[in-house]
């Protein structure tokens, strides 16, 4: 008697993966006695579309295949893989009634594992502007908080401004090196005073 097979993979019983494994039997290494492991497992079809080579051959696995018997069914699942994929994107062209832009057959591993671009510059981006505001928020409230006159407590950790000379990028990579100093040791508390 002849075995219909869902177009659904993940619907498959147990006896249609077995039935498919019979079906390609002769053009295979692996033999009866692997479809039957197989089938003692009650492999259905979503459980079959995931099985791996190191699934079949691991010798404390319930399978216990050999390599070139396990390589032979894996490769059947990996075209079931793609027949599913493929069935997936005509059952979703027929509910949203999608036309096809071209003639041209649409690649399941295209339309499966295309990358955004676009989301890791965006986050990138965003990670960067994070670090300038951040930074440039540390300058900005030593400069507010002691008016670049020296009478917070933070002026003491820096290196005599005689022995330095006067510039804005000097004066920022002190604040910035007070800053982590401060962060890394966690004994100098900013103030909260008035001015």
């Amino acid at each position: 008697m002849a075995v219909i097979f869902p177009d659904d993979v993940r619907k498959w019983s147990p006896e249609h993966v077995k039935k498919y494994l019979e079906n390609h039997v002769s053009s295979s290494v692996y033999n009866e006695d692997d479809i039957k492991k197989i089938n003692e497992q009650n492999v259905h079809g979503k459980a079959f579309l995931r099985l791996t080579e190191t699934i079949l051959t691991n010798e404390n696995g319930p399978f216990k295949i050999k390599f070139g018997s396990a390589i032979d069914i894996i490769e059947l699942v990996e075209k079931l893989v793609e027949k599913q994929a493929e069935f997936s994107i005509n059952i979703a062209t027929s509910v949203l009634k999608i036309k096809p832009q071209s003639s041209e057959k649409i690649k399941p591993s295209k339309a499966l594992f295309t990358c955004n671009h676009n989301v890791i510059n965006s986050t990138v981006t965003l990670a960067l502007y994070t670090l300038v505001i951040y930074f440039f928020g540390i300058i900005t409230s030593v400069f507010v908080l002691d008016n670049n006159l020296g009478k917070f407590p933070y002026s003491e950790s820096m290196p005599d401004s005689e022995s330095l000379p006067e510039s804005w990028t000097m004066r920022s990579a002190q604040i910035i090196l007070y800053w982590i100093d401060t962060l890394l040791n966690d004994s100098i508390r900013v103030p909260t005073g008035s001015f």
